[in-house]
């Protein structure tokens, strides 16, 4: 996930009590804004309810008592892990666009600079199911692999069959099962996701088509004779 960037600086001059003597204002793309300390704040470009993802302050010329706090506009929209330090975690709550901003100050200088976040919501999300191998053979382990077209924290992936002759579904891993089919059918197979509101979003069904083996007892080819069926072509 790319970091957003628009940003805004907010520059303050502090005397030895903490007043301010000077504000500057800068605004664009990759500007430093403050001959002090100056940070560039990065977070997450997307994220779900329930979800979490980094911020870093990305903090230049921080001198040796620097301090830190990040706030969440609006403030019910999500919550930062510790607001005190440089780099930590934001997790999302409520679907909308998300300002967090971090004020930075040295001692000498403060600085007030934000980004933003859009939270989604979670049934928008791409899942994918497929298998490994995608033309398997009675006998074959088939491995099915459920994943989501970017990294999702906080969710669980779940690989539901649903047709086709019941097989035994093998955890792997999150989100990856493997099965071992001992008769010809067509196995239908989907990927149920949920992340920690509740809320679910599902993948299109997958069927993994395994042809009839010779050997099966069940291919209807058994004519209770070992030379093959004859008929007369007459």
């Amino acid at each position: 996930m790319l970091p957003e960037s628009r940003h805004m600086f907010v520059c303050r001059r502090l005397n030895p009590v903490g007043r301010v003597l000077l504000v500057t204002m800068v605004t664009g793309l990759g500007l430093w804004g403050c001959t002090g300390i100056s940070i560039q704040p990065s977070c997450p470009k997307e994220l779900t309810p329930g979800e979490s993802g980094p911020v870093k302050a990305n903090q230049h010329n921080e001198g040796a008592i620097a301090k830190y706090t990040w706030e969440v506009f609006p403030s019910d929209a999500g919550a930062i892990e510790d607001p005190a330090i440089p780099a930590t975690m934001f997790e999302a709550v409520e679907v909308g666009e998300v300002t967090i901003r971090l004020t930075a100050s040295d001692g000498l200088y403060q600085v007030i600079s934000q980004c933003v976040t859009e939270v989604v919501s979670f049934t928008e999300v791409t899942l994918s199911l497929a298998a490994e191998p995608d033309s398997p053979e009675v006998g074959d382990e088939v491995t099915l692999r459920c994943t989501t077209e970017r990294l999702i924290t906080s969710i669980t992936r779940t690989v539901e069959q649903t047709a086709g002759g019941t097989v035994e579904l093998n955890v792997v891993a999150e989100g990856v099962v493997t099965f071992t089919p001992s008769v010809g059918d067509d196995y239908t197979f989907r990927c149920v996701a949920q992340n920690a509101a509740g809320d679910q979003a599902e993948s299109d069904l997958l069927t993994v088509a395994v042809p009839t083996s010779p050997d099966d007892p069940d291919n209807g080819n058994d004519n209770g004779s070992d030379r093959p069926d004859r008929r007369s072509l007459d």
